[in-house]
């Protein structure tokens, strides 16, 4: 569990691969755009996930919980952030707090993608 929410993590903080199209053009895929709040630009989200999680790797974890929450509040649906929140809160001893936010990183990891096809468990 603790492993695919690292990897959605990873995901989320990673440049999408562009999609070449028969014109020449590139968009980002489907998958990306749907990760993405609609309102946000995904390059200023993604800036402000990766300023978070470097400030998490440099040990300032209040600001990376602050950056974190930012994301979060940009994009509620967005795992990463919540994870991000998850880890900061652990770092700074809040176990309620990180255990709260790791339920709801989990469930947004799971949660299938709207229009994506149904899983096959």
């Amino acid at each position: 569990m603790l492993r695919s929410l690292l990897v959605a993590f990873a995901s989320a903080c990673a440049d999408p691969p562009p999609d070449a199209q028969p014109d020449g053009t590139t968009e980002v895929s489907d998958t990306a755009a749907a990760r993405a709040a609609p309102a946000e630009p995904v390059a200023a989200l993604r800036a402000v996930l990766d300023s978070a999680h470097k400030a998490f790797e440099e040990g300032d974890a209040v600001g990376a919980l602050t950056l974190y929450h930012v994301a979060a509040e940009r994009d509620s649906t967005l795992a990463a952030a919540w994870f991000g929140v998850f880890m900061s809160q652990r770092a700074l001893g809040d176990t309620a707090a990180a255990d709260s936010a790791f339920r709801r990183a989990r469930r947004l990891a799971e949660a299938p993608l709207a229009g994506s096809a149904p899983s096959r468990r």
